[in-house]
């Protein structure tokens, strides 16, 4: 998950890497807007303020994926590395995209930082730049992801995934 703070408000990239399964590249931009309506009302809590963190994330995710009896995922910090490093390139280059500039996807950081054990792996991205910060909490990221139509959802879910990591760029 990336983060970046402009001025008064916040942009954030959250990069969403999972590991050790089939997968699919997946991608959403969501504004203040356009998510409003994807926004759960919920009661207030730590995943309801922003910044997005992804000690949160990771929490929000494995409870999704509990009520579907999937096993939770596991924080890796190879897979950390590699959605890091495409939070921080999307942020210092100034794009959101799976392929940078130069080319590369992303997935090509995650068997870069993880050669010998991930044969499969999925990316969900995210940018959401708003005032408020409940649209750019833990909770709106997984929301989104959750609601989206474009298979969010089912890379979160998916049974054969067994680790993730988070890029938090600042």
């Amino acid at each position: 998950m990336l983060v970046c703070k402009h001025e008064k408000s916040y942009s954030h990239y959250v990069a969403l890497a999972v590991g050790a399964g089939g997968g699919v590249w997946l991608k959403t931009r969501l504004d203040a807007q356009a998510a409003a309506g994807v926004a759960q009302e919920q009661a207030e809590s730590k995943y309801d303020v922003g910044p997005p963190d992804a000690q949160e994330m990771l929490e929000l995710v494995n409870q999704e994926r509990a009520k579907v009896g999937v096993a939770p995922l596991r924080l890796d910090e190879r897979l950390n590395a590699s959605a890091q490093e495409k939070a921080d390139d999307m942020q210092n280059r100034g794009y959101y995209d799976h392929k940078s500039p130069a080319g590369i996807e992303g997935y090509s950081l995650v068997f870069k930082h993880m050669p010998n054990r991930c044969r499969y792996a999925s990316e969900n991205l995210a940018k959401v730049s708003t005032t408020d910060n409940k649209f750019g909490s833990s909770r709106f990221s997984i929301d989104n992801w959750m609601h989206s139509t474009k298979g969010h959802r089912e890379a979160i879910l998916d049974a054969k995934y067994s680790l993730v990591g988070f890029g938090i760029s600042k």
